[in-house]
């Protein structure tokens, strides 16, 4: 993993969001966040954060799935998902992080599957590129994808902190479970810093991210082995207090897949779009 800290001018955080073609999600309920009166905004714009080093915290995650499949008779088919997670994290003020799964729902339901994930440990690291190392006690299937977004419940963030217009990149590899393969993931990332808003009346500093993905894995589903290939856009914003802790994160995932079966050559073109939701609780 490689990684570039800048920090933008004022003036340039301003252009930058003048010219930008592709502007962060919108906040649950849509339309434009509450702004705080203006002289409070500004300071609030020159305080440095942090995030926080220790804390114990749930997160409930929804996640919604849009996949449309074309068939080989050239007809479309639109499938729906839906999941709800309830995960118990805990940071240790050495960076070593703790998270439990609580509660899972599937709909269409899964059945025994979930039912064995539940209860499944985490352990990991947090250090300023985000979480490494992050391991479940128990593998399947569920657990396997559900580490991918554990991982992105907390954000990459200098560990001098960042203000409005502090801005990073990052570029990493790794492997992940999607659905039934196991794949190699490519991905760049820009995070950005936001100017400081209100959310139900807390005042927070909105840190947007855009990462573009590449995928190739393989899985098996009936005895038959299936290749993925697939290129994507992650979308996100972290809300985070002026104390250090993520408040809300709103995310859009879209990707493009091909999916192939070399027994029979056939090709299945996919297209997924993911929106995510995780509201924290501290304790």
């Amino acid at each position: 993993m490689t990684r570039r800290w800048t920090t933008s001018t004022p003036l340039l955080a301003a252009l930058a969001l003048g010219c930008a073609s592709n502007p962060p999600p919108p906040m649950i309920g849509g339309g434009t966040p509450e702004r705080a009166p203006s002289g409070e905004v500004d300071r609030a714009d020159e305080v440095r954060i942090t995030l926080a080093n220790s804390f114990r915290a749930t997160a409930t995650l929804t996640r919604r799935d849009s996949i449309i499949l074309t068939l080989p008779d050239g007809r479309s088919q639109l499938q729906r998902m839906a999941r709800s997670a309830t995960i118990s994290v805990q940071l240790a003020g050495d960076g070593q992080l703790r998270v439990r799964l609580d509660s899972l729902a599937f709909m269409p339901p899964l059945g025994e599957a979930t039912r064995d994930a539940i209860g499944t440990t985490w352990q990991g690291a947090l250090e300023t590129d985000g979480i490494h190392g992050l391991r479940p006690d128990r593998r399947n299937g569920i657990t396997e994808e559900l580490t991918a977004a554990i991982q992105e419940l907390l954000p990459a963030f200098p560990r001098a902190g960042a203000r409005t217009g502090t801005a990073w990149q990052d570029t990493t590899e790794s492997t992940r479970r999607v659905e039934i393969f196991d794949a190699k993931d490519q991905r760049r990332t820009t995070w950005k810093m936001d100017s400081a808003t209100t959310l139900e009346g807390i005042e927070v500093h909105p840190l947007t991210v855009r990462e573009r993905y590449e995928q190739l894995g393989e899985g098996k589903q009936a005895g038959r082995t299936m290749r993925m290939s697939a290129q994507g856009v992650r979308s996100a914003t972290y809300y985070i207090t002026r104390t250090g802790m993520v408040d809300r994160i709103v995310q859009v995932d879209s990707a493009s897949r091909l999916i192939t079966i070399p027994d029979t050559r056939q090709a299945i073109p996919t297209t997924q779009v993911v929106r995510t939701t995780v509201e924290w609780r501290y304790r």
